[in-house]
């Protein structure tokens, strides 16, 4: 008889239903020679680092970098009752092998490996891979099993994968949490990703680039400020110069003025007179920050 390890409860019901395992049991599904089985996901974890050595049950900078020389895995709380009921599978004398039929990838070799190994089991193992979960497939699938351990390699990558999250997220975040007095989660998924979230979000807010040190130039609340927080430029909003001529700062016009220099508006409309008339607005920028605005008439004339 032979043990299937499927990784997920409907995983194994679909694999179940077409090799006759009909009979419902506590945590696996049984018949036509087969015994068929789930993992939930990871049952087996990477300890954390107080199972090495108690003194790093508490954040010091001092006790960094911490790097394990014998790797030690727990059995995650939430998931003991089934890796129990897989055990004891495996030890059954009347299963003679084993068949992986965890997600074809590198993490689902992962997730049945650690379970094979934690529960102390040498019985052979094939190897089920397939991308569709088609009764046609999954039949197709277990006539044509592989040998499991043309899967190694593949397994140590993935070994090698989560002990090298394991050092990164464990030594950074312990670094910066212990330097800012804080604690800051750092990844080598998580910290990237939130990188591109900031960086994202910086662009979707951009409208130009600062004329003084080529930052981006951000649109906040009451102005268009260097994203650069040593530089002093800034575009506000309620800009006198333009509320003289009935205009205000928007971000059509802040664009314009950051990537040509100057804005072309028509309809202004003086305060003192009343009268509306067309101009072109020229910035010029200090190298202090402050901007200085002049307007051309269509006629040709300048005023400051």
């Amino acid at each position: 008889m032979k043990l299937v390890l499927a990784e997920k409860p409907s995983v194994a019901q679909s694999i179940a239903k077409v090799l006759g395992a009909n009979k419902r049991e506590d945590g696996y599904l049984e018949g036509g020679g087969y015994v068929v089985s789930w993992c939930v996901g990871h049952l087996v974890e990477l300890a954390e680092p107080e199972s090495y050595d108690e003194k790093f049950g508490k954040w010091s900078y001092n006790d960094l970098p911490i790097f394990p020389t014998d790797w030690k895995y727990n059995v995650s709380s939430s998931t003991k009752k089934q890796f129990g009921i897989l055990k004891q599978l495996m030890a059954r004398s009347d299963i003679d092998s084993l068949v992986c039929a965890t997600d074809a990838g590198r993490e689902g070799e992962l997730i049945f490996r650690l379970v094979y190994h934690k529960a102390g089991c040498r019985k052979p193992f094939e190897r089920l891979w397939i991308s569709s979960m088609e009764d046609v497939a999954i039949k197709e699938g277990f006539e044509n099993l592989r040998s499991g351990t043309e899967y190694d390699a593949l397994y140590e990558a993935a070994l090698c994968r989560e002990r090298a999250d394991w050092i990164v997220g464990i030594n950074a975040t312990r670094l910066f949490s212990t330097l800012y007095g804080q604690t800051l989660n750092v990844g080598r998924v998580m910290t990237p990703i939130r990188d591109s979230e900031v960086l994202m979000a910086k662009e979707k807010n951009s409208i130009g680039t600062c004329p003084i040190c080529g930052s981006a130039v951000e649109d906040k609340a009451k102005a268009f400020f260097c994203s650069n927080r040593n530089c002093k430029f800034a575009l506000w909003k309620n800009n006198r110069y333009f509320e003289s001529i009935g205009k205000n700062m928007n971000a059509s016009t802040a664009q314009k003025l950051l990537t040509a220099g100057k804005v072309k508006l028509k309809g202004c409309k003086s305060k003192k007179t009343g009268k509306s008339f067309d101009v072109i607005v020229y910035m010029e920028v200090s190298d202090d920050g402050k901007t200085n605005f002049s307007m051309e008439f269509e006629n040709g004339g300048k005023h400051k």
